[in-house]
């Protein structure tokens, strides 16, 4: 469930792939928390509810950062951005980051199950 979390090539079953989400999400709340506590800090003079908006927009700017680029990473690993549908997925992460890495970690996980889009060679026809 939660072997090969750092390949993002690794083609994962819907097991794996909810693995996935579980470590990511986390992940994400993890970074979250630290990014608003961080700010928080740095804002030591404002009230205590100032802090906790600080704090809050903080993670929330964090989770959006850190859903998209975990979505355009699978995107790119897997070569997925030339089917449109794979490309539209990965702009829906950006979306859904936007209420949070709950919502946010869906799609990359979603992109995770997909086989790697193999290059395709234009130079094949030249060597006949």
């Amino acid at each position: 469930m939660f072997k090969e979390l750092f390949n993002f090539k690794y083609k994962r079953s819907k097991k794996e792939a909810f693995g996935f989400y579980i470590f990511y999400l986390i992940t994400g709340i993890i970074l979250g928390g630290i990014a608003g506590a961080f700010m928080a800090v740095l804002n030591y003079k404002a009230g205590v509810q100032a802090q906790a908006s600080i704090g809050y927009q903080a993670g929330s700017v964090t989770s959006v950062i850190f859903c998209s680029v975990l979505g355009l990473t699978v995107l790119i690993s897997k070569r997925l951005y030339t089917l449109p549908w794979c490309v539209m997925l990965a702009l829906l992460t950006v979306l859904c980051s936007f209420l949070g890495a709950l919502l946010g970690c869906i799609c990359p996980a979603i992109l995770t199950t997909f086989e790697v889009k193999e290059k395709i060679n234009d130079d094949s026809d030249l060597r006949e």
